[in-house]
């Protein structure tokens, strides 16, 4: 499915895969490190990983500067719970779940924006 095609379900989850990603790249690294340190074969999917990784980034980087952005930032490309995001950022938890689910919905509103603007070219 390419970003144009997602639905707001599949941009929460998309957006839950950087961390993933994050830990397989780590672990490749780690295992090459200290288990095989004389393995030549490259990671396969590092690239994927990589892309997918830089898609997720993107997609938050486009509700910048805001509030939505502070909040996905810190929970999705740094792993920070939203309890804790909440904390850091001096709002309430419910106004972080709040912020968070509007966040989804404004990457979705811009993805579909571009999406029908692809189509009508």
């Amino acid at each position: 499915k390419g970003i144009c095609e997602m639905k707001e379900i599949d941009i929460k989850e998309f957006l839950k895969s950087y961390l993933v990603c994050e830990r397989f790249l780590h672990s490749q690294k780690y295992a090459k490190e200290f288990f095989d340190p004389y393995d030549k074969q490259m990671v396969v999917e590092k690239q994927q990983y990589e892309a997918r990784m830089d898609g997720c980034e993107s997609l938050i980087q486009l509700l910048e500067p805001s509030d939505e952005y502070t909040l996905l930032h810190l929970h999705y490309i740094k792993g920070v719970p939203v309890e804790k995001c909440a904390e850091s950022m001096c709002v309430s938890t419910r106004t972080a779940y709040r912020l968070l689910s509007k966040g989804h919905k404004q990457i979705y509103d811009l993805v579909s924006k571009k999406e029908k603007g692809i189509n009508n070219d």
